[in-house]
């Protein structure tokens, strides 16, 4: 019905005054529109001091996404203390300070998280050194108009000891032990031990501290260090450290991991989950440690439950050492853990550093990781940028990278003090009793960053040296539509099956996203042999059989369902298919009694192997190749036996 007979009928406003509402309508979803746009990277630090800014950590209000908070250790008085960012617009415009109010002068080793009614709870380290120090806890329960606190988690003042490195992890599942908030960390001096302490009421009182890890454990070596708590779906509480394990009489870093049932009143014996293979330094004099990152899916999806782990680790690439960010999981509980897997997609066969990983889950099961790279800076790879990869089938395939931050940092601008700080070229050696060396400021970049998520929209936050010295740097923009990252078949594989599966990264979540994949024998795909459209899965085994003996290449574009597309991959797999026929043993696609010529010649006179696989000479499908098959391929040429084949 037109605008004019509704007018006519008494159901619209006089014109003029539909007119008005109009025009106020646009100005709503303008601001509206300005509001949900995405954020490029800005800087959050207004001290405009060249003081040291960094190990920042970042949190969302799960019931009001215009709510972001930053923390960041911040060097802007000259020394140790925290920062503290607050955007009430979703990232568009912040304003910072400093916390304040604890009982020492120094903060450091910030952190901040949530409850799932939205109060927010900043966390830091207040010392003075050595058996001076505790943690401070600060919350707000109205998005940061009023505080309570600093409380205090430990009440142990002059206690003779250094409590290090402390992470947060708060019960957001709606069970037993909802808005528990659970501290780990390592207390010195050495030998260490690895420490939790729990409230039940919100920050404001804390309980008696537990030893989760202590050096019996390991032989008699520090506990550990890096200690991260996380709940999963079913309220358990888990911490994990970076610790060492004895193994052939070396030493070697690895991870342990306790778990409680009963809301961290109790927790079981450390066992280790992954051993590392161990890197320091990045290129540039940056440090890294080893250290884990965990997040929980507690969502109602798919892949509810599920534990999440990812490690900077070191990798033999050939002639070169450096690490990637690997991933695991476990859907059991902890019980057992899937293989790892790479994180980063840079090619390999050069020396290129990634760490300092941070991981979240979104409301909707994305898994999510923040991490530093240095890929962009041939040849010595020494400046870094901030990347991310995404998972939306619970961590089976990870997308291709997304760079955040839109111009390189040199780490030559981190520390003044420290430029063209030499970089040790790191190797796969055991670790042994030498503690790891840190500067006065705790690491050229600090130790984490931080990343976290409100549905599809993702906050990120990172230590930058564009400026010239280490600001806190922050972007937020909504999940892209990124090109597929390939899997299957490898690339430069051989298939030996007509009917090949092909595998590619989820690019978004099963309900949204369709796939395109095409097959040619020309690498421009100027031709296409075979084409498939529309597949709802990133795992697809083709209908038709693929001609024998012809080399491939395969692509796969990415579609949403309000109309976007993927580009096609930087570069195509490239897969060769040399079908065997079992009983054609000398390749010349008949099978007679040339071929059992052939397989006596191979078995006894050093003849040459069946081709173009020597799965062609195995006719029986015992899995082996022997006088087995001799006589299997006789009976089935002169006595009418069974032909050849699986």
């Amino acid at each position: 019905m037109s605008l004019f007979k509704l007018f006519q009928k008494g159901c619209l406003l006089p014109i003029r005054a539909y007119l008005l509402c109009f025009f106020i309508f646009l100005f709503v979803l303008c601001i509206f529109s300005q509001v949900q746009a995405d954020v490029p990277d800005m800087m959050i630090n207004t001290d405009g001091t060249t003081q040291i800014h960094n190990e920042e950590q970042i949190w969302v209000s799960p019931i009001d996404s215009n709510v972001v908070m930053i923390v960041w250790r911040d060097f802007r008085l000259g020394y140790r203390r925290v920062g503290l960012g607050v955007s009430y617009d979703e990232g568009h415009t912040w304003s910072d300070s400093l916390l304040s109010g604890g009982i020492y002068t120094y903060y450091s080793d910030p952190c901040i998280s949530g409850d799932r009614l939205g109060s927010f709870y900043p966390l830091t380290m207040n010392y003075f050194g050595y058996g001076y120090s505790d943690f401070s806890v600060w919350k707000t329960t109205n998005n940061g108009a009023s505080w309570a606190g600093p409380f205090y988690a430990l009440n142990n003042p002059n206690s003779g000891y250094l409590e290090d490195k402390e992470f947060l992890a708060i019960d957001r599942t709606g069970g037993t032990y909802d808005s528990n908030m659970y501290v780990a960390w390592a207390r010195f001096p050495n030998p260490t031990r690895i420490m939790l302490v729990r409230s039940t009421t919100g920050g404001v009182t804390w309980g008696d501290t537990l030893i989760v890890g202590s050096p019996e454990d390991v032989g008699g070596w520090d506990a550990g260090q890096f200690a991260f708590p996380f709940v999963d779906a079913l309220g358990n509480v888990y911490v994990i450290w970076a610790s060492t394990c004895e193994i052939g009489g070396n030493y070697y870093r690895c991870q342990r991991m306790v778990k409680s049932t009963d809301g961290g009143q109790t927790f079981t014996d450390p066992e280790v989950i992954f051993v590392n293979h161990y890197v320091s330094e990045a290129p540039g004099g940056i440090d890294i440690y080893n250290s884990v990152c965990m997040d929980v899916d507690i969502t109602n999806g798919p892949y509810r439950g599920n534990i999440y782990f990812t490690v900077p680790d070191g990798v033999e690439d050939g002639p070169y050492y450096h690490s990637d960010i690997l991933f695991m999981k476990s859907t059991d509980g902890g019980a057992s853990w899937t293989p790892p897997i790479r994180v980063n997609d840079d090619p390999l066969g050069k020396e290129v550093f990634q760490f300092h990983q941070w991981i979240t889950v979104n409301q909707k099961g994305a898994i999510i990781i923040l991490f530093y790279d240095q890929r962009n800076d041939p040849p010595l790879y020494r400046k870094f940028d901030a990347y991310i990869a995404f998972s939306f089938d619970g961590g089976e395939t990870f997308t291709t990278n997304y760079r955040v931050s839109d111009v390189s940092s040199d780490p030559a601008l981190a520390l003044p003090e420290e430029k063209g700080k030499d970089y040790t070229k790191p190797t796969n050696q055991p670790f042994m009793s030498t503690p790891i060396p840190v500067t006065s400021k705790a690491g050229l970049l600090g130790e984490y960053i931080g990343v976290v998520a409100y549905k599809d929209q993702v906050h990120c936050v990172w230590t930058d040296t564009r400026d010239g010295n280490q600001n806190v740097y922050y972007s937020n923009f909504g999940i892209p539509l990124l090109r597929p990252r390939l899997f299957l078949p490898e690339d430069g594989s051989y298939q030996l099956t007509f009917f090949p599966t092909f595998k590619w990264s989820a690019c978004g979540y099963f309900d949204e996203i369709t796939y395109d994949l095409q097959i040619s024998t020309d690498s421009t795909f100027a031709t296409i042999d075979f084409e498939y459209a529309n597949i709802d899965t990133n795992i697809f085994t083709i209908p038709d059989s693929l001609p024998r003996c012809n080399v491939y290449h395969w692509r796969v574009k990415a579609f949403d369902e309000v109309g976007h597309e993927s580009d096609w991959p930087e570069c195509s797999f490239r897969f060769n298919v040399f079908h065997c026929i079992r009983g054609d043993v000398n390749g010349d696609g008949v099978t007679n009694s040339a071929d059992v010529v052939y397989l006596i010649n191979y078995l006894f006179i050093d003849g040459p192997a069946p081709v173009p696989y020597l799965e062609a000479g195995d006719t029986n499908c015992d899995g082996v190749v022997s006088t087995t098959d001799i006589v299997y391929l006789i009976n089935y040429l002169f006595i009418g036996g069974p032909p050849p084949g699986c």
